[in-house]
């Protein structure tokens, strides 16, 4: 299970637009800057996951 905040992207003035709501697996610091990718709308409200949380990594076995 993971974390929900309320942010907003740089183009949202506060008490004017919508709010961005990050859904994060790891716990975030009030004030932290997070690159995050938009991945749903709720509205007018944006939906956005930390861009790390997205990437893929896999781990191969290396051939000796």
């Amino acid at each position: 299970m993971g974390y929900q905040y309320r942010g907003r992207c740089y183009h949202q003035a506060p008490q004017v637009d919508s709010i961005t709501y990050v859904h994060s697996r790891e716990k975030l610091a009030p004030g932290e800057l997070i690159r995050c990718t938009i991945v749903d709308a709720d509205g007018y409200d944006l939906i956005a996951r930390p861009s790390a949380d997205l990437e893929n990594k896999i781990s191969l076995p290396l051939a000796t």
